[in-house]
């Protein structure tokens, strides 16, 4: 905990003048201690620098909570400027400014690993909901970290989009049930008739030349008739996979925050249904976030394969690799739970 109880002088903003620049004065407050906020909340009070409009220049550190310090990567030191010292410093002054004028702004802050020499995200990717909130001549700052809140969001998500897809197979079973019926209810009776009635045309006409030709359509009709029923009996479900695209879907989060490349490939004869892909989700997101988490890979290969009545997922990555005694955190157990399960997709770690 630190608190501040003097003023000390610091260099001025670019092109603002020392009689230009008023400092609110420090209060007493009571310490903020680390219990006050949960792991992962922080809070922190900034002192506001103006300019002779009144308008927020800058803005410096007077008192933090240890959540906070474990935040930044560097030391936190009393007075440090947010201009100095923050990430994408304009945006987090007009948040400053935006409670100043207002009494308090929201900000939805995303820390990744082009923020890492500023904080120090506990994985791959962390969410935190800003409040700015003007406390009389200060402007505090309250991080909330929504992490886990986002992934829920994103579970959710898959369970939706796995409901989704059982329901149009259900529908598209039904469908093709009904197709089948009406072929061989309606179709394949008529087609029979046509072949019964040409065969007795052919057996009663004078000429052979007319015999000939309507037997030949006969036997045409049979055979249409043996290619329909072939159908019916061995007829596939062919609804378009749109499994890569879920795939895509899964990582893109860590596209859209890290530099890391993914590559997904999905072999054309994988074919899934909703509880699979919903597994097959769960995998992929888990591995993809532990290699960038905790391997630091650069490039990400998803390859989904079929062998036999099984569906093979294999994830390869540039990283450093597994550490000799993973945690328990990392996700490996949940991995191979899903992989060992009945209907389940199987594991596979790649060297």
């Amino acid at each position: 905990m630190r608190v501040a109880s003097t003023s000390t002088g610091a260099p001025n903003p670019v092109g603002v003048e020392n009689h230009q620049i008023r400092r609110a004065p420090v209060p007493r407050q009571r310490p903020l201690t680390p219990r006050s906020f949960p792991k992962r909340h922080y809070v922190c009070v900034h002192g506001v620098e103006l300019d002779q409009f009144g308008d927020v220049v800058d803005a410096r550190l007077r008192a933090w909570n240890l959540a906070y310090e474990e935040l930044r990567t560097k030391p936190v030191a009393m007075h440090q400027s947010v201009r100095d010292t923050y990430f994408a410093p304009e945006i987090a002054i007009d948040f400053v400014s935006r409670a100043w004028r207002a009494g308090s702004a929201q900000q939805v802050f995303e820390l990744t690993p082009a923020t890492r020499d500023r904080y120090r995200p506990d994985g791959a990717v962390a969410y935190f909901n800003v409040l700015w909130q003007r406390v009389g001549d200060y402007v505090v700052e309250v991080g909330n970290d929504l992490t886990e809140v986002r992934m829920l969001q994103m579970q959710l998500k898959d369970h939706e989009s796995a409901s989704a897809t059982a329901m149009q197979a259900r529908i598209v079973a039904q469908e093709r049930e009904r197709i089948a019926r009406d072929l061989h209810d309606s179709v394949i009776q008529q087609l029979f008739a046509s072949v019964l009635l040409l065969n007795s045309l052919a057996g009663n006409s004078s000429s052979p030349d007319c015999a000939q030709a309507t037997q030949r359509v006969a036997e045409t009709l049979s055979q249409v008739i043996t290619e329909i029923r072939e159908c019916i009996l061995h007829v596939r479900e062919t609804i378009p996979s749109s499994l890569e695209m879920e795939l895509r879907d899964v990582v893109g989060f860590l596209v859209g925050a890290t530099a890391t490349r993914f590559v997904v490939d999905i072999a054309d004869d994988v074919r899934c249904d909703g509880e699979i892909r919903s597994n097959i989700r769960a995998v992929v997101r888990e591995s993809a976030t532990n290699a960038v988490k905790h391997g630091h890979a650069e490039n990400i290969t998803i390859s989904v394969v079929r062998s036999g009545y099984h569906v093979i997922v294999y994830i390869a990555d540039d990283g450093v690799g597994m550490p000799d005694e993973p945690s328990a955190s990392s996700g490996l157990s949940n991995l191979r739970g899903r992989a060992r399960s009945p209907r389940r997709v199987n594991d596979r770690e790649a060297a």
